[in-house]
């Protein structure tokens, strides 16, 4: 479980979203914090992104579907919704709506890979 834990984001939110992953229970207790006596926070704008990259690392860690498979859905009936017009029209199959629906296929063949290798790295744990 530690090797998941980057330098940069607390362990207790890396642990948390690995039980929860997981589907295990994860429950929160309120702790007493007394207030700041000096300094002044680190946290900008910057933690942010580093944050969600993070939420987003360990998604992709145990459940990559779930990130892939609703790009994919996005990108395909998008391209059906924009070529079925064009063909009702007799104009023939729209380059750009094929496109974008071989775009959405292999979007979605990349996740199935995706899910497979986090078998493979999830053994590993």
């Amino acid at each position: 479980m530690l090797s998941l834990c980057p330098d940069t984001m607390a362990f207790s939110n890396i642990i948390a979203l690995t039980f929860a992953a997981q589907k295990n229970l994860v429950l929160e207790h309120p702790i007493g914090v007394r207030e700041r006596t000096s300094g002044k926070s680190t946290i900008n704008i910057n933690t942010a992104f580093d944050t969600i990259l993070e939420i987003l690392n360990i998604v992709m860690l145990f459940n990559p579907i779930r990130i892939f498979l609703p790009i994919a859905l996005i990108f395909f009936f998008a391209g059906l919704l924009w070529g079925i017009p064009i063909m009702i029209a007799g104009r023939g199959v729209s380059v750009g709506a094929g496109l974008m629906m071989l775009t959405g296929v292999m979007i979605f063949l990349l996740g199935l890979i995706a899910e497979q290798l986090s078998h493979i790295r999830k053994s590993r744990l």
